[in-house]
């Protein structure tokens, strides 16, 4: 494909010194130094995202001259339509196109709406992030209606910076067409926050695409669904995406095949596993992982609860049903127990975020199908234990997905699981099982099979800011979109 990014060649640039540096933009001067020198990759994207911040402002004070000029008008308008054609078969500048001929006119179209837009203080660069909000999510849904601006203006200012924030959006399902209305720019939202209040990491939750549509358009879809994310999240922000059982499309319309699904391997590229660029800490390069948070003393951690061999069958079916069976492995039981679990000290606490949720609670209540679940009883007996400071052990080898360890909490003592959360059901809900604080998290899908959910409406969107306080022992759950506020204890 032409232009397509190839890393394979070894050698040093040789750039000539062609451009004057006394006529560099003093600021992206500064940006670029750090980017040249710092040591730790959150500071390099953070200059280099305020870098294209400054040089998109810069490019829109030269198109104002050139709109106001009219003798230079055709020429810059020429211009822009070549830049851009040249990347016409690319599905992100597609859709933010939105129908117009190039994104010259789109902006244009914005600029009356600006002129009334709040201002609001981002804390990581004091950028006015109205703006931002109104003009670069242009890029993915339009302008941000008000009823979001609103909110999350709202949510921004009761967040406490001395407490846990963590976001999650899950179940987003994301697909390129009416079946997610504007799920893209869900993502954008919650990024929105994260420049505008202290979140300290945003979830994933799993389902984060829909997966029922061809291998190459999922694989489209899923990075147009990671980089708004991971582009858009405040470089203060941790953001770590977890496996679903819609994500990888196997099961889905019949596919069943490595031809005509997206494999785990690729989507670990793109959910950024193998870097671990946020410090986190994962098995390999695993699907799940945990992160410390040192000023709360907690530990986060994000499961794979489609953790399914991929064992094809025969005739190049897969053999699991990834849709609709969910299980736990032995490896990442082991991980659990040895790493995960295993605190700095006795007064650090865990959170634990899954897809599914525990075989028995949520998916059991009305109107849910029940989950098939291997290995979901090991599990519990692991957190039970930990919860208890005791002994636990498992052999089950004959079982279809054979396990076999052991693990003594009794040295660590009583453990503490702030809450155990997921999604997967897209129904909000709080019940304590198995001796367990389990929390759900509604989808953030408009599911047309919920009457209040109402595209182009504040209702279209739902996700939540998980706000805790050690000391007072709470949860605070914070919602933009359908559904309200929750308080908890633990």
């Amino acid at each position: 494909m032409a232009n397509q990014v190839d890393y394979r060649d070894p050698t040093p640039n040789n750039f000539p010194q062609d451009y004057d540096l006394s006529k560099v933009d003093s600021r992206v001067k500064l940006r670029s130094e750090s980017i040249k020198h710092k040591q730790k990759g959150k500071q390099t994207r953070e200059a280099m995202y305020q870098a294209l911040e400054i040089s998109s402002v810069t490019a829109g004070e030269a198109k104002e001259t050139a709109i106001n000029t009219a003798s230079r008008q055709d020429k810059t308008e020429k211009i822009v339509d070549e830049g851009i054609g040249a990347f016409t078969k690319d599905s992100e500048v597609v859709i933010a196109r939105d129908g117009h001929t190039n994104l010259l006119q789109k902006e244009q179209e914005q600029d009356d709406r600006l002129q009334t837009v709040e201002r609001h203080t981002d804390i990581s660069s004091n950028r006015a992030i109205a703006g931002f909000l109104a003009d670069g999510m242009a890029e993915v849904d339009g302008p941000t209606p008000s009823y979001y601006q609103t909110r999350i203006s709202e949510i921004a200012q009761m967040l406490p910076d001395e407490s846990l924030n963590i976001g999650f959006i899950t179940d987003n399902h994301y697909q390129m067409d009416d079946y997610a209305p504007h799920s893209l720019g869900h993502y954008a939202n919650i990024a929105a926050l994260s420049r505008s209040a202290k979140v300290d990491a945003i979830v994933a939750g799993g389902d984060n695409t829909n997966g029922g549509v061809s291998r190459q358009r999922t694989l489209t879809e899923v990075r147009q669904a990671t980089s708004t994310l991971f582009n858009r999240t405040s470089a203060d922000t941790d953001v770590f995406f977890m496996l679903g059982n819609h994500d990888t499309g196997i099961g889905q319309n019949e596919n069943k095949t490595r031809d005509t699904t997206v494999s785990p391997e690729e989507l670990k590229d793109f959910y950024r596993t193998k870097t671990t660029v946020y410090g986190e800490v994962r098995d390999g390069d695993s699907l799940y992982g945990f992160k410390d948070y040192e000023n709360q003393k907690i530990r986060v951690i994000w499961l794979n609860s489609y953790d399914l061999p991929y064992t094809v069958n025969s005739d190049g079916t897969y053999k699991y049903d990834f849709l609709k069976q969910s299980a736990f492995q032995n490896e990442q039981l082991k991980w659990i127990v040895n790493a995960a679990l295993k605190l700095p000290s006795k007064d650090w606490k865990v959170m634990i975020f899954s897809h599914a949720p525990l075989a028995g609670s949520f998916d059991s209540q009305p109107g849910q199908t029940p989950i098939v679940q291997f290995n979901s009883n090991v599990l519990i007996g692991v957190l039970n234990a930990f919860q208890n400071g005791t002994v636990y052990s498992v052999s089950e080898m004959e079982s279809e997905i054979p396990v076999q360890f052991g693990c003594d909490f009794s040295e660590q003592g009583k453990g503490t699981i702030i809450a155990f959360v997921s999604g997967h059901v897209h129904q909000d809900g709080q019940m304590t099982y198995q001796g367990i604080n389990c929390i759900q998290t509604t989808c953030s899908l408009c599911s047309k099979t919920n009457p209040q959910r109402v595209a182009n409406s504040i209702t279209e969107d739902a996700w939540d800011i998980f706000s805790v306080d050690t000391k007072a022992r709470t949860i605070r759950i914070y919602r933009l979109g359908y559904g309200s506020d929750r308080n908890y204890t633990y």
